[in-house]
């Protein structure tokens, strides 16, 4: 990498995904070491990228998660399907997220609705949650015989997680992700020492009603990606007809029994009116040009550092150092070459 902020952000990302709490005699520090072993492995693929396996399946058609991954990073999808990727990152929020999916999807909660007509009281701030669970559900993509819809015209093919018909016969689309984020209301390791010690702190029950009251009004980012994803599932299906969709972000946090709970919903409806489309036909016409031309621009000056540090593929990639401005399909291993560090005399 060439710009040393950027690489402190993307260090200090990865010491917190990767780094962990760890007691010695003498105390509890911070251990850094499975951040370290991530790096070198991405040094050892580097040093052997003639063993580097090459995807034998070729891209036949998009998905909708295809264009996803595009918007979220060129370089991710042509990493993605260039390569068997045996070393992603992220596996244990991977696993994480679907374990979270079976125990936590939107569909138990219809289920529930359906036998008992009761909602959880968390959710009745969120209209679009109740107008989900008095839908009917038609199609579950997650379920054992779960349909692939194709667009032939397009050449696009989707997996949605959900359709429903409305009461005014209208069907929708769904698409559900879960993000951790620690549950205010909960006691943290300081509350509970302050309470075991018989401490009471104003400023400190200030701070943690202003943050309680600070994630009720919380308004999220919905991420451009996730946008791409449900627009592409709105103008490519034609089963049904298809009138809006519903992106649902839930937010979990563990019990002390490491069982995850939502505590936070949050829900953005998006229609296929002229910004969606546009959307839509940027990012289309995008991953079709670097599919058809084999290369296509790179901005290296917008890359995040978080976004690098949490990308499934970047111990595969060469484009988080700043130094290309252009973008190979398939990936070029030239990308992959290593630097020599400068030390300083």
């Amino acid at each position: 990498m060439t710009e040393s902020q950027f690489i402190s952000h993307f260090l200090n990302y990865y010491a917190i995904q990767y780094g962990r709490y760890q007691q010695y005699q003498s105390g509890w520090y911070f251990n850094t070491s499975d951040a370290i072993d991530a790096l070198v492995l991405e040094r050892d693929i580097r040093k052997k990228q003639s063993s580097l396996k090459e995807r034998t399946v070729k891209l036949e058609h998009l998905r909708a998660t295809d264009i996803s991954n595009y918007t979220f990073c060129s370089s991710s999808f042509s990493i993605s399907n260039s390569f068997e990727i045996d070393h992603p990152s992220g596996e244990k929020e991977r696993e994480i997220g679907e374990r979270l999916h079976e125990q936590l999807k939107l569909i138990k909660r219809v289920e529930t609705y359906n036998k008992t007509g009761e909602i959880e009281d968390k959710l009745f701030g969120e209209p679009a949650i109740f107008h989900i669970l008095k839908s009917k559900n038609i199609y579950a993509g997650h379920s054992d015989n779960k349909k692939t819809f194709f667009n032939s015209e397009l050449n696009i093919a989707c997996e949605p997680d959900y359709i429903f018909v409305d009461d005014n016969s209208n069907y929708f689309v769904v698409e559900e992700k879960f993000q951790y984020k620690r549950d205010p209301t909960k006691p943290t390791s300081d509350d509970n020492w302050f309470e075991w010690n018989g401490y009471f702190s104003e400023s400190h029950e200030e701070d943690r009603t202003n943050e309680i009251n600070q994630w009720d009004n919380y308004k999220p980012l919905f991420y451009l990606n996730h946008q791409v994803q449900v627009a592409t599932y709105l103008r490519s299906i034609k089963e049904y007809d298809l009138k809006y969709g519903y992106l649902v972000y839930w937010y979990y946090d563990y019990k002390y029994g490491q069982e995850p709970y939502i505590h936070k919903v949050c829900v953005k409806k998006i229609t296929l009116d002229q910004a969606t489309i546009q959307l839509f036909n940027s990012a289309y016409q995008n991953v079709q040009h670097l599919i058809s031309h084999r290369q296509q621009h790179f901005a290296p000056d917008k890359l995040n550092p978080n976004k690098c540090g949490g990308c499934v593929v970047n111990k595969y990639c060469g484009h988080k150092s700043k130094r290309y401005d252009k973008i190979t399909y398939p990936y070029d291993k030239e990308y992959l070459k290593l630097f020599p560090a400068k030390y300083e005399e």
